[in-house]
């Protein structure tokens, strides 16, 4: 199907199934309000979100690599300035020569 096609259909297969507050006019307009401004968090349908009941403790989700443990990547206000440092001299790196890698040696 051309990309042109997409539009129309969408309005025959998925529109009559799906609840009309799903249907956003603009990605970025829809990120822009539900993440940054006003950020409130709703359902679907525009009822608020209830976090109060769940008391569950978090489940760790990351996998990390063997020897690894959560509490040795803590990040620290002095281990975020060399995060930053860093992805400053990558970044100056790749503007200057953008198939450079500093974990790539080249021959």
């Amino acid at each position: 199907m051309h990309w042109s096609e997409y539009p129309e259909a969408h309005r025959q297969l998925v529109k009559p199934h799906m609840h009309p507050a799903l249907d956003q006019p603009s990605m970025a307009s829809y990120i822009f309000r539900t993440c940054i401004y006003p950020a409130v968090r709703e359902t679907y349908d525009h009822k608020p979100v209830d976090l109060s009941t769940g008391n569950e403790p978090d489940e760790d989700w990351m996998e990390y690599p063997k020897g690894v443990t959560p509490k040795d990547v803590v990040l620290t206000p002095l281990s975020l300035m060399d995060l930053f440092g860093r992805g400053i001299v990558l970044a100056i790196g790749k503007l200057i020569c953008p198939i450079w890698s500093p974990y790539v040696k080249m021959a």
